[in-house]
């Protein structure tokens, strides 16, 4: 991977690791009062939250940001795979104090799989309108460009064949007349 390559990542990943973060402070804050006014024991809650969160922004992101036909298949396999293991995990007796969070883990995931969309959607855009200009760009290049250039060299041609037939009439030699060369691209 490229230095380049790997800014771009960071630049694509930045919103989704901040969305995270910021998501999973939201929605633990209400753990944190909970927790002082000695309403419960939430000891692992705060990973279960950025847990949940993770699982919603990757599912949003990947979900809006791929063209492939592919994410219908795997994103309802992950996600049944990955909530399983983390029902599993709350309904056991030693993960009971948790329980009271599941709320919380549930609307995180909602909104982060929001977040992660509007982030994958947003990034999709940039490289859909990127493609765009490349495709106008390829257009251009087709259209004007590749037109001037075809113009240019019949005009060069015609002005040879102008100077090729008055030296025949002259009964000049026509060694020292050069086609004209085509041009190449750039």
């Amino acid at each position: 991977m490229t230095f380049d390559a790997g800014i771009d990542l960071l630049v694509m990943l930045a919103p989704a690791a901040i969305a995270i973060l910021l998501l999973t402070l939201l929605f633990f804050a209400p753990v944190v009062f909970a927790r002082r006014s000695a309403r419960g024991d939430y000891r692992g809650a705060g990973a279960f939250i950025l847990a949940f969160a993770t699982l919603g922004v990757t599912t949003g992101f990947s979900t809006a940001h791929s063209r492939e036909p592919a994410v219908a298949a795997v994103m309802p396999a992950l996600l049944a795979l990955i909530s399983s293991v983390l029902t599993y995990a709350v309904t056991r007796e030693g993960l009971a104090h948790i329980r009271p969070v599941l709320p919380l883990c549930i609307a995180v995931l909602c909104f982060a799989s929001l977040t992660g969309l509007g982030i994958g959607s947003t990034i999709r855009g940039q490289f859909d309108d990127a493609d765009v200009e490349a495709q106008y760009d390829k257009l251009h290049y087709e259209r004007v460009e590749l037109e001037c250039e075809k113009a240019k060299y019949l005009a060069e041609l015609e002005v040879w064949k102008h100077e090729e037939v008055v030296a025949i009439n002259k009964g000049e030699a026509t060694t020292q007349l050069k086609s004209p060369t085509i041009p190449k691209r750039p």
